[in-house]
């Protein structure tokens, strides 16, 4: 298949040059030309790994390679990728938390280190909390990577910051910035197509590239459990997914143009309502927008990198390069109602305070939502809805117990948490909260790439 640059179709790749170099020279993200549409029936009863090597074709040649990387769901402590559970007559949640970090992120990352250990790469991520120790998790393995993790210190939840700063993943950078997670992003996409960096980088030995979403190779990881999902179900399903960044949201939009069993995508924006005002007025404003803090800080976004893909999809190069132009010089677009009534045939956006979070959470107290899946409370109606459980509630504690008037420190939380609800604690997320030893370096936002190029020189 061919990828086109979401801003100038004459810029091309294939599915492997979208993996390693996943930013496009003119700034845009690579995007499929054709997201052609699968015979459901024919996929019902698969194992995930048969299902996964029917859709896997339509984007690459290179079948025997991906397969091996399925291998990775194998340490994940669930059969398949996924449970999923129910909440009420109503509404299931699936739950995308089951690998090594406790993160969905894991579902993509874990097989795409694998699939891009052929050669020797930098691999860079900038996180708002779950991407951060997903990717360290899942490149530590890679003989041929070293890896860069940027976060902004004190602004991801204590479990999420000890999973990146206080393990030795023994190839890679962790770097605490004094800024919020947009700050972490700019400077990741300014060093993908920084030539002098890319230089310095080339010269000792490395490929460049990215673990954060702008890789297509997570959107397409997360393409195939969202079909997957669908497939457990005789009628289309309505899917919620707390958002961000939007390459869940997207990955379940692609899914749906494949033909997955899937009717509307129902995201929902925390106290940051970028994405919400986006797909309620058409307008996307960053202009005197304040970047919000909150009880689910991997939803703490303002610059929603995938939602450039989804404007690609609908409205052409052309228009997509004219929107994010004036998005980089003017910090808004606005599309036009027309547009807008499109995205609509798919879409349904919510948003949800930290306060209705926490209410969410102690009205659904026997299940132990995490905040960023409590606020997809907020989209339950009369319909049937299943909703993406993003992450373990293990990582966020100190809000569980805010919610549920629990006033005990984390760990010990974790602990009674565990025995009451007779769950099983994953090992390496305690050995994280358990050390001591701080390996992150703490910086400035403009020291990044010195730094970087100090390290890799090593």
């Amino acid at each position: 298949m061919v990828f086109y640059s979401s801003r100038n179709e004459d810029i091309k790749s294939d599915f492997k040059n979208a993996l390693n170099s996943p930013l496009s020279s003119d700034g845009g993200l690579f995007c499929p030309s054709e997201l052609k549409k699968l015979d459901i029936n024919e996929l019902k009863k698969l194992s995930y790994k048969d299902f996964a090597k029917k859709v896997f074709v339509n984007f690459s040649d290179n079948l025997d390679e991906f397969l091996k990387t399925l291998d990775e769901y194998l340490e994940f402590d669930t059969k398949e990728p996924f449970v999923i559970k129910k909440l009420d007559s109503k509404t299931h949640i699936c739950e995308l938390f089951h690998g090594k970090t406790r993160a969905f992120k894991d579902l993509a990352l874990a097989p795409l280190a694998r699939l891009m250990d052929d050669k020797k790469q930098l691999i860079i991520c900038a996180t708002s909390g779950d991407t951060g120790p997903a990717t360290l998790s899942a490149f530590s393995k890679n003989k041929n990577s070293k890896v860069v993790c940027i976060f902004p210190k004190g602004k991801t939840s204590k479990v999420q910051e000890k999973q990146m700063a206080n393990v030795d993943y023994g190839n890679s950078l962790v770097l605490a910035i004094d800024g919020n997670f947009d700050d972490a992003q700019s400077k990741l996409k300014e060093l993908l197509n920084d030539k002098d960096f890319k230089e310095v980088i080339f010269k000792s030995g490395y490929n460049l590239s990215a673990a954060n979403s702008l890789n297509f190779g997570r959107i397409m990881y997360q393409l195939l459990y969202h079909y997957y999902l669908s497939l457990q179900y005789d009628k289309a399903i309505n899917v919620i997914i707390p958002s961000g960044n939007f390459g869940n949201a997207l990955a379940c939009f692609y899914a749906k143009q494949m033909g997955a069993n899937i009717d509307k995508i129902k995201i929902v924006s925390n106290e940051n309502t970028i994405l919400y005002d986006f797909f309620t007025t058409g307008e996307y404003d960053l202009r005197n927008r304040e970047f919000k803090c909150t009880h689910s800080p991997a939803m703490d976004i303002l610059k929603s990198s995938n939602l450039e893909r989804l404007m690609y999809y609908f409205f052409g190069a052309s228009r997509t390069k004219e929107l994010y132009e004036s998005l980089e010089k003017n910090k808004f677009f606005k599309i036009t109602s027309d547009e807008l009534a499109k995205l609509k045939e798919h879409f349904i956006a919510y948003k949800c305070s930290d306060k209705e979070t926490l209410e969410n959470i102690k009205a659904y107290k026997d299940y132990l939502l995490d905040p960023h899946t409590a606020t997809a409370i907020n989209a339950l109606d009369d319909s049937f809805n299943v909703i993406c459980s993003t992450a373990e509630w293990s990582k966020f504690t100190p809000s569980i117990n805010k919610a549920l008037g629990v006033f005990k420190d984390e760990l010990t939380s974790i602990k009674d948490y565990a025995k009451k609800y007779n769950y099983k604690l994953n090992e390496n997320l305690l050995n994280a909260l358990n050390s001591n030893t701080y390996y992150a370096k703490d910086i400035k936002v403009d020291e990044i790439k010195n730094t970087i190029i100090e390290w890799i020189k090593l």
